[in-house]
């Protein structure tokens, strides 16, 4: 299992706690886990320098507000699936739209997500609960 934290640049300051926010990459057997925290504004800005680097599941940034999770983060990431800690239904439009039909799951109606990666590097991504 490696473990990368790939924000902040320690020798910055940003604008707020959000855009300082800690941006840690999980990878086993070739998939890639990314954990966004609630990366917004200038942090997200002077992440998206770094060289993209496509994931397999995204925790989508700041609860999948429109702020954070914008086309260039879509693409940087191109992520097969987005996780959002939240839910509202304007969200839900924003975040299909932008991750262009990616399986977008709210915690708020599935409750936890468990991500498994398999020796084989096959993901499995399974809610808690089924959304009707």
């Amino acid at each position: 299992v490696g473990i990368s934290i790939l924000h902040p640049d320690p020798r910055r300051e940003f604008s707020s706690d959000n855009a300082a926010s800690l941006v840690v990459l999980l990878e086993y057997a070739g998939r890639r886990i990314l954990l966004t925290g609630d990366l917004e504004r200038d942090g997200l800005e002077a992440f998206l320098r770094q060289a993209p680097m496509p994931v397999d599941v995204l925790l989508s940034p700041h609860h999948g507000s429109r702020r954070a999770n914008t086309p260039d983060l879509a693409r940087w990431a191109s992520p097969d699936w987005v996780i959002a800690s939240g839910f509202d239904n304007d969200l839900r439009m924003h975040l299909d739209t932008v991750y262009g039909g990616v399986p977008v799951l709210f915690t708020s109606q599935v409750g936890a997500v468990r991500v498994a990666i398999r020796e084989t590097g096959e993901v499995a991504v399974r809610p808690y609960r089924e959304v009707k």
